[in-house]
């Protein structure tokens, strides 16, 4: 599948230029893979003075989300990234927020009035919001739809929209006519500019 171009592409939504929120949006992705794969280091729980770590299939949970986050950030910043995986990593978020919530819960941070969220819960809480940031600027890219979603709707006969325009195309040259000595003015000009010939229309 070829790589998408959004050097020129404009937001529909604010005019901004696409590539500003595909730089946005692999830098918020990369940042939060950075902050929830920190979190696994540091406590999600305090509980009587004693420090909860993320352990076993918290881990493991942890550094997948992680990863997950990172590859997309890896999509996005070599342009790969289409409507289909936008809507994939909305999901994503989702099931990552409630995720969060089952390994603060896991800890007992839930119902008990002697835990209470640590450094690493927070530290998460912060790099999902860095992804949720990351992904409405990827909405914002206007990335394409994918050629297989495409041949489906043309086959289906279902309308796909444009969610995003180019812009910034070079302007169509002037139409131009050739003067008697051979040199090429513009269509308008009733005199060549290089040799002062009357040119006819």
């Amino acid at each position: 599948m070829a790589a998408t171009d959004l050097s020129a592409a404009s937001n529909p939504i604010d005019g901004a230029p696409a590539e500003r929120h595909q730089l946005n949006a692999y830098r918020f992705f990369y940042t939060a893979a950075g902050l929830i794969a920190f979190s696994a280091c540091v406590p999600w729980v305090g509980a009587i003075g004693i420090a909860l770590y993320p352990y076993g299939k918290y881990v493991v949970v942890i550094f997948v989300i992680a990863a997950l986050y990172a590859g997309e950030g890896y999509l996005v910043q070599k342009g790969r990234a289409t409507s289909g995986t936008t809507l994939a990593v909305w999901i994503l978020d989702l099931v990552v927020v409630i995720g969060v919530l089952w390994i603060f819960n896991g800890f007992g941070g839930f119902g008990s009035q002697w835990a209470g969220p640590a450094a690493g819960f927070f530290v998460a809480v912060i790099g999902v919001a860095a992804a949720i940031k990351a992904t409405v600027e990827l909405h914002r890219t206007g990335a394409r739809v994918p050629e297989g979603v495409k041949a489906l709707a043309a086959r289906t006969g279902v309308r796909i929209e444009p969610i995003a325009a180019a812009s910034g195309s070079p302007p169509a040259p002037p139409e131009t006519k050739i003067c008697p000595n051979g040199h090429r003015v513009a269509q308008a000009a009733e005199f060549c500019g290089e040799c002062g010939t009357a040119v006819l229309p």
